[in-house]
């Protein structure tokens, strides 16, 4: 199962990592985007949520 994100299910992406003054035949492979995954309590449940939606909900605390 991948790791993603039990709020906004945020998980890996992929992309290209591009660097100059490659040749042709001397192309650069692919690279992975993995979001960054913290174990959170969220009203008595262990969640992994990334850490956009750990700031969002610290910010839901503050103004209830």
């Amino acid at each position: 199962m991948a790791r993603t994100c039990e709020i906004c299910g945020k998980q890996k992406s992929v992309g290209h990592t591009r660097k100059l003054l490659r040749g042709h035949r001397n192309v650069t492979g692919k690279r992975d985007f993995k979001p960054n995954l913290q174990k959170v309590t969220h009203r008595g449940q262990k969640l992994l949520a990334c850490t956009q939606c750990i700031r969002t909900l610290s910010k839901e605390y503050k103004t209830s």
